[in-house]
C-alpha cells in the first residue's frame, strides 16, 4: 500500500497488479484497475522489442537484465537445476 497526503493506493498481488484501489482520506474506496494482458511477461517483451527496434543497446534496464540472467544461471548451476533447453 502506498500512502500520500491525499490517500492511499492498495494493490492486490503487486507483481501482477491484479486489482488496484484508491482510498482517499475523505471518501469511498475506488477501484482503478486497468485490464492487464493475461501473459505476465507481455509488457517486458513489448519494452524489449521497442528497445531492440530503436537499437538502444546501452539502455540501463538491459544491464540489470544481464546481471539477473547471469546470477540466475549461476544459481541454477550451483544447485544442479537443468531445463530441457539446456541440452541444446
Amino acid at each position: 500500500m502506498g500512502v500520500t497526503s491525499d490517500g492511499a493506493l492498495i494493490i492486490k498481488h503487486l507483481s501482477v497488479c491484479e486489482q488496484v484501489f484508491y482510498q482517499p482520506r475523505q471518501g469511498e474506496l475506488q477501484e482503478i484497475t486497468l485490464t492487464q494482458n493475461s501473459n505476465e511477461m507481455y509488457y517486458e517483451a513489448l519494452e524489449f522489442a521497442k528497445l531492440y527496434q530503436q537499437r538502444q543497446i546501452n539502455h540501463k534496464g538491459l544491464k540489470y537484465s544481464v546481471i539477473s540472467s547471469e546470477l540466475l544461471t549461476e544459481i541454477r548451476k550451483q544447485i544442479h537445476v537443468k531445463f530441457p533447453a539446456d541440452n541444446d
